[in-house]
């Protein structure tokens, strides 16, 4: 039952990413706006995910301001990068997420703590692949496997912070750090990779660049 709760309000925390996303194309021009936006709205969220100790449903409104504002970011580094994503793309990326971590939390209720490091194997994958695309080409495929492999990765977490936390605080923390990274990514990417040395995930606007 935990973990079909589990799921369901990872589901939720994904459509409001793609509302996001598609919000954030629609209506701003520019990449500045989302992430201004969805920076106050992660302070908002921060008061209000403080008072869910006392009122737990306000955990629902913190995800979902801190998912909105992660789906603002995202649309942000595509308009830098100038990659055009489709909605098809999108929904493809969340499904790839959502089957990841079904996946994971099905094999977990069979194998438990008998065989940690089929889980750790769960864990760790994710992480080798998003490292593996930030060092490619940031375009086409390569960017959906990339937030696909990245929404896994924090669900699979949000999941293990489960065990010791409510389901809605746990996914309501982690909605906190998912923020933090894609805007972390967006700090790579606008300095082209700088930040890390890493020049693959600004190379959609570089390649357009170097064309001209």
């Amino acid at each position: 039952m935990k973990d079909l709760k589990f799921l369901s309000i990872n589901i939720f925390g994904y459509f409001t990413l793609l509302l996001g996303i598609l919000v954030s194309q629609s209506t701003f021009n520019e990449y500045l706006e989302p992430i201004l936006i969805g920076a106050i709205l992660v302070i908002i969220a921060i008061i209000i995910h403080l008072m869910g100790k006392e009122t737990p449903w306000l955990y629902y409104v913190s995800t979902f301001l801190t998912y909105l504002s992660t789906g603002f970011v995202i649309s942000a580094i595509y308009k830098y990068t100038e990659v055009q994503i489709s909605e098809f793309d999108l929904l493809l990326s969340l499904l790839i997420s959502f089957i990841y971590l079904s996946l994971y939390i099905l094999i977990n209720q069979y194998i438990r703590m008998q065989n940690r490091f089929i889980i750790s194997l769960f864990i760790i994958f994710p992480l080798i692949l998003l490292t593996i695309l930030l060092l490619n080409d940031f375009t086409g495929f390569n960017s959906i496997l990339f937030f696909a492999m990245f929404n896994s990765f924090y669900g699979i977490i949000a999941y293990r912070m489960s065990f010791s936390k409510s389901v809605n605080e746990a996914i309501s923390v982690c909605g906190f750090g998912l923020f933090l990274l894609v805007l972390f990514i967006f700090i790579v990417v606008a300095s082209e990779g700088e930040a890390l040395d890493i020049s693959g995930i600004a190379g959609g606007k570089n390649k357009k660049e170097n064309k001209v």
